[in-house]
């Protein structure tokens, strides 16, 4: 909730997935804060009208947290919990995680500790670090009049996503496998395949341009 508040207070969109549905908001007393939510951004949630509030519901929602965040970034957690069930999410969507680190006998803090230290998730000290490793200060690349690579042996769905890259020049992994209608287990294996044959290359924030 202090993401969404200080969201609004600086005049950003920000989007709250709800663990119920949108007859209702719970607790009752971020009414008002969800009202504020939906003049600047949305309020979503995939369980129907009048349905009941469950503990499971939430853990459940979390896996919408994790899929349409650039980034999950865990505060405070312990061992067991919400914020850990978002992170594994995360994971399994190949999205960046950052988690802020705390004292090792503090509670609160020990699931943020284990998952930095299973690599689960990068050290995060300060906002640099998010914006850094999301590519976000980077400054868009002149257009170099280039000639194109034309010898590569690609297959079919190579070339496809081949393709797309050279239309869109720099793009994301999802945003690859939306416009190919590819997966994105699909388009992972592809894009190594290209870095491979020096066609294409990573750059951080999971975004890949043509070579």
């Amino acid at each position: 909730m202090c993401a969404h508040k200080r969201a609004l207070d600086n005049g950003l969109q920000t989007i709250a997935i709800l663990g119920h549905g949108l007859d209702r908001v719970y607790p009752e007393y971020h009414q008002f804060i969800a009202d504020q939510i939906c003049e600047y951004g949305s309020l979503l949630t995939e369980f129907p009208l009048f349905s009941k509030i469950e503990r499971e519901n939430f853990i459940q929602r979390n896996r919408l947290v994790a899929g349409i965040s650039y980034a999950t970034i865990v505060i405070e957690s312990a061992f067991k919990g919400g914020a850990m069930s978002t992170i594994n999410y995360a994971n399994d969507y190949n999205r960046d995680v950052f988690a802020v680190p705390g004292r090792v006998n503090d509670i609160m803090s020990q699931g943020c500790n284990e998952v930095i230290r299973t690599h689960r998730a990068q050290l995060l000290t300060s906002a640099r670090d998010i914006i850094t490793a999301l590519n976000w200060d980077c400054e868009p690349r002149k257009t170099k009049q280039v000639q194109p690579v034309l010898f590569l042996d690609l297959t079919v769905e190579e070339q496809q996503v081949f393709d797309y890259l050279i239309e869109a020049k720099r793009e994301l992994l999802d945003l690859i496998a939306l416009g190919t209608s590819l997966p994105i287990y699909k388009v992972s294996t592809i894009l190594l395949n290209l870095e491979l044959k020096e066609g294409v290359r990573p750059l951080p924030g999971k975004y890949y341009e043509i070579v």
